[in-house]
């Protein structure tokens, strides 16, 4: 839904499911209708399993613009509520969960939201730090979650067609 891609390689997985959950109902003239889409993969080597998300919150709740900031607000809160309730099943049945977005906030504001209380054995990784992706901001992230190991990751972003710079990210399992 909402043109969010996720990509992975076919040869190394294979698909158990594909999902889009709506998140928020548009505006005309304002926003499209907002999306939470998932893909359940299977490593085909190791058969665990692995869950990618994407999303993409509404802008601008916090510019000042005071004719839509309350309904923007509103919509972006009800977004990451319906973004929490995704991840957390998706960590509760799967080895790793990788997720990606423009969350169109700083991590302060959603890390704690979309995290509150998870509790797993693994690690938790949020990419933050790949350099602006929207002008001199960054409101684009990805991260991943394990129950199963460490995660590291290495990502930068890249020339994308359009008004955000891409994040490309390799997110790798320690055993």
């Amino acid at each position: 839904g909402d043109q969010l891609a996720i990509c992975w390689k076919k040869a190394r997985f294979g698909v158990i499911l594909t999902h889009a959950t709506v998140a928020g109902r548009g505006r005309f003239l304002v926003t499209p209708n907002r999306y939470v889409a998932r893909v359940r993969l299977r490593d085909k080597a190791t058969g665990r399993k692995v869950v990618v998300i994407g999303t993409h919150m509404v802008s601008s709740g916090w510019t000042g613009a005071k004719h839509l900031d309350a309904w923007r607000r509103a919509h972006w809160h009800a977004h990451m509520v319906v973004m929490r309730r995704v991840v957390r099943r998706a960590v509760e049945v799967n080895d790793i969960v990788i997720w990606s977005g423009d969350m169109n906030r700083p991590p302060w504001s959603f890390k704690h939201r979309l995290f509150p209380s998870l509790r797993f054995a693994g690690a938790c990784s949020i990419v933050a730090k790949t350099g602006p992706t929207h002008g001199s901001t960054t409101f684009d992230y990805a991260g991943a979650i394990s129950r199963v190991g460490k995660v590291t990751e290495d990502a930068k972003t890249f020339r994308a067609h359009s008004d955000h710079r891409g994040i490309r990210a390799r997110f790798t399992l320690a055993a």
